[in-house]
């Protein structure tokens, strides 16, 4: 699955700066519910809707927040707008793995061998049921480095690579008009955009296992 803004890239860098496991939720309920279930001393708890913190938790989900002095040693139980659920709906019968650009390498790697294996599958979060940007430049980078360029591929696959070819020397600005982006800025978190295109800055691949993300 590919998520680049802004759970996913947490992800990521909470995993990689010592955290034990990030729990995604789909809703405060269940946040709330996990609470009783971890002493605050190995836990953290991080919430947002819209780029905007929610109030009652430790933080929000920038990948800025996640530092070794925050999370190592801790579980991360995690609730943003899209990202979140998307990972807490993803199908139990198949691994699944996290996708962004910071972590390009791990991800391509994983699904090269998943291809040789049998087959894999690239999944978009996008943003409440819709495209996200973001997900999808991700997406053409990943066929380009996995397959080398879209032919033979699904038309998604092709539309993806495509988008990437012509932003790939300059993602940042590609991403300057796109929705999410105006709404981090919006929400004064616009500081993450730039966090999140950092291409194969971490080399740590989330899988899903158990209703948690670790380090696979």
């Amino acid at each position: 699955m590919v998520d680049v803004f802004r759970a996913g890239t947490s992800v990521v860098t909470a995993l990689a700066n010592g955290a034990r496991a990030v729990i995604p939720v789909k809703s405060q309920g269940e946040a709330g519910r996990l609470v009783s279930r971890f002493d605050a001393d190995v836990s953290m708890f991080a919430g947002e809707r819209d780029g905007v913190a929610l109030p009652g938790y430790a933080s929000d989900v920038s990948p800025r927040r996640f530092s070794s002095e925050a999370v190592r040693g801790k579980t991360v139980v995690m609730l943003s707008s899209n990202g979140t659920p998307s990972f807490a709906r993803a199908n139990k019968t198949r691994e699944t793995a996290l996708g962004t650009f910071v972590n390009a390498i791990a991800a391509a790697d994983y699904l090269r061998r998943e291809a040789h294996a049998g087959g894999a599958t690239i999944v978009c979060a996008g943003y409440r049921g819709g495209v996200a940007l973001e997900d999808v430049l991700c997406a053409g980078l990943l066929v380009e480095r996995v397959a080398g360029s879209a032919m033979g591929c699904g038309d998604g696959a092709q539309i993806a690579h495509g988008l990437y070819r012509g932003a790939k020397h300059d993602l940042a600005r590609a991403l300057v008009s796109a929705d999410r982006t105006r709404q981090l800025v919006d929400a004064g978190a616009g500081d993450d955009v730039a966090a999140c295109v950092r291409i194969d800055a971490i080399d740590v691949l989330p899988v899903f296992r158990d209703n948690r993300l670790v380090a696979a």
